[in-house]
């Protein structure tokens, strides 16, 4: 500090006080700090831009602990799993063959594998806190923004802008090597027909002209379920030929299709269960249909009552004049 002049230090440290002291008796305004910064020669743009920046990071923040409680839940799931399928396919190895040496039991190749994705999880739950977890979580960042925009239904339409920016981003993050797994997470991220993946990597990998992206159509969630009430009524009761049927049509995969097909199928059983309701009683249809007539018009109310309840003309006529008579 010499001659009025601060370093940017000492006046970052100095403005940092005057803030606390300004803002001790229970915070500022947004207005009253874009005022304060314009003040001391601040541009509001500045301020604004420095606002949106710690709003970027504190999100970033919240990201993170969500991130972290993901893969430590993912990893314990994982965990949990491989102890309990490991101990019933051992235990159904031992009573069915007994036991004559590790390498002699069957069980030990699906729990292998199974340990295998185990410590996947679990490197990707010990580098969740480290640098070298850095891009596994800005790329979990990214699917859950895109997971965001297709709830929001901005990513249905797979020729629009979004979903093509979207496309890239995963391609980008898959490489051309993996054309596979950029598919899969089109369908499950974006929500897109396994076709309609197909042809945006074909797209995006200059092997499609752009022009076929006119002839896909968006995806209309009610035309599925359309489509599987269809499939529940041409089959009945085989349910996993309605499944098949769903799958051809839509391009879902099998865990999609058996949803939608469980949930009509749901559907259906719920309309069976529902209770009719009770019969208009043949008094009552009388009563109505002699007040909609008039009492002078009992032959008219009788051919009402006739029509509505199918009882011969007879009996139609007797009801009307019985409520006559109890109306007297």
């Amino acid at each position: 500090m010499a001659d009025g002049y601060y370093s940017e230090e000492e006046a970052q440290e100095i403005l940092r006080l005057a803030t606390r002291k300004a803002t001790s008796e229970g915070g500022m305004s947004r207005d009253r700090l874009i005022e304060a910064a314009a003040e001391m020669g601040i541009d509001p743009a500045d301020v604004l831009a420095a606002e949106k920046e710690l709003r970027s990071k504190h999100e970033k923040v919240e990201l993170r602990e969500q991130y972290l409680v993901a893969t430590r839940r993912k990893f314990f799931g994982s965990t949990t799993s491989l102890v309990g399928t490991s101990i019933t396919l051992f235990g159904i190895n031992y009573l069915t063959s007994g036991f004559h040496g590790i390498w002699s039991m069957w069980a030990i190749w699906p729990c292998g594998f199974m340990a295998l994705g185990a410590l996947k999880e679990g490197w990707e739950f010990l580098i969740s806190r480290t640098p070298m977890g850095e891009e596994e979580f800005e790329n979990w960042i990214a699917r859950q923004r895109r997971k965001e925009l297709f709830v929001q239904g901005q990513l249905s339409d797979p020729a629009s802008p979004t979903t093509m920016q979207a496309a890239r981003e995963i391609c980008a993050e898959h490489g051309p090597d993996h054309r596979d797994h950029a598919i899969d997470a089109m369908h499950h991220q974006l929500g897109l027909r396994r076709r309609d993946a197909k042809t945006l990597v074909k797209v995006i990998y200059g092997e499609r002209s752009p022009e076929v992206l006119a002839s896909l159509a968006p995806v209309n969630p009610q035309s599925f379920i359309d489509i599987a009430r269809a499939a529940r009524d041409y089959h009945g009761d085989a349910k996993l030929s309605a499944i098949a049927t769903v799958r051809e049509k839509t391009g879902l995969g099998l865990a999609e299709a058996k949803a939608l097909v469980d949930n009509v199928y749901r559907e259906q059983s719920s309309v069976r269960q529902t209770p009719p309701n009770p019969p208009v009683s043949t008094y009552e249809a009388a009563r109505q249909a002699l007040a909609e007539a008039g009492p002078e018009h009992k032959l008219v109310a009788a051919h009402l009552l006739q029509q509505r309840t199918g009882i011969g003309i007879q009996e139609a006529t007797d009801a009307i004049e019985a409520v006559v008579e109890l109306s007297h």
